[in-house]
């Protein structure tokens, strides 16, 4: 619990920084657990750590609302990340934290590498 108060004070100053700079979008990459847990294909590590991830996202858009701070999550390719890597995946997070403030941010790298249709999945987000 200590390691997630500590990343929820950072997003929070990090928020409150972008309302002192005059922004109301900060984009960022949903690394969450990045280099503290080895990479997986296993499907019920996968659906535990969107879980550990949407639980965080829960409380940081309340911070985000309260400022007023858009959170663009970037979507990144598996080789990056491997728990939301494809904008099917971004729009189920984004719907299931079901905040104004959680929206995509999308990356044609990345959806060259995971993407079959990227203009249906452009489409479509």
């Amino acid at each position: 619990m200590k390691i997630v108060n500590a990343g929820l004070e950072v997003c929070h100053r990090v928020i409150e920084g972008y309302t002192v700079l005059n922004s109301s979008i900060w984009t960022r990459i949903v690394h969450g657990v990045w280099g503290s847990r080895p990479f997986t294909s296993n499907p019920d590590e996968i659906i535990e750590t969107r879980k550990l991830a949407l639980d965080g996202a829960f409380q940081v858009m309340e911070i985000a609302a309260e400022y007023g701070v858009t959170i663009c999550l970037e979507i990144v390719n598996r080789y990056e990340m491997y728990y939301l890597n494809t904008v099917d995946d971004g729009i189920d997070f984004c719907t299931k934290v079901n905040s104004p403030f959680c929206k995509l941010l999308l990356d044609t790298y990345h959806m060259s590498i995971e993407e079959d249709q990227m203009i249906d999945s452009v489409q479509k987000a």
